[in-house]
């Protein structure tokens, strides 16, 4: 691709090209930054820290509706309640240990149920890194773009699109 093209569009709108050597110029030298890798590290780490967090915020929400299920059957059924706890009394604590390993299940099937159908509506996250982000900045910088948004590039030779 040496007389190739890279056409710029920040959103959406072209905004220039520039020839791909000069891209590919900027691309390594936002890579060889040693802030960019360190800011790309912390990225990932905030990724996942944020799906660990969204899947135990779940977890004690799927604890709490089985609580209140509870709570509401204890409600109408006072004498089985009653009854209820009186023989957990008894129980030898292996039973015991059982139980709320039971418990423990069920509030982890209703945890994967409920990240499930939160990325069936909300839709799964996207990740930009920040070496991504670095190179989108260094090129507005250099095709002199003041607006903030999405960069995408596309590659041409010879007047066909490219895709590498």
């Amino acid at each position: 691709m040496n007389d190739s093209v890279a056409v710029v569009r920040v959103n959406n709108i072209e905004v220039g090209s520039m020839p791909v050597t000069q891209y590919e110029e900027i691309v390594r030298s936002v890579k060889k930054d040693w802030r960019t890798r360190i800011a790309s590290v912390f990225s990932y780490i905030r990724f996942i820290s944020r799906m660990a967090i969204r899947l135990w915020s779940y977890f004690v929400k799927s604890f709490a509706v089985i609580f209140a299920l509870f709570m509401l059957y204890s409600i109408f059924h006072l004498d089985e309640i009653t009854q209820f706890i009186s023989e957990m009394r008894n129980l030898p604590s292996e039973s015991i240990a059982v139980g709320i390993r039971s418990i423990a299940n069920i509030c982890f099937t209703l945890t994967i149920f409920a990240f499930a159908a939160s990325l069936f509506i909300n839709g799964t996250p996207v990740f930009v890194s920040a070496t991504e982000n670095a190179i989108n900045k260094k090129i507005r910088e250099v095709m002199e773009v003041p607006a903030e948004g999405q960069v995408s590039i596309t590659f041409t030779k010879d007047g066909a699109y490219c895709v590498r």
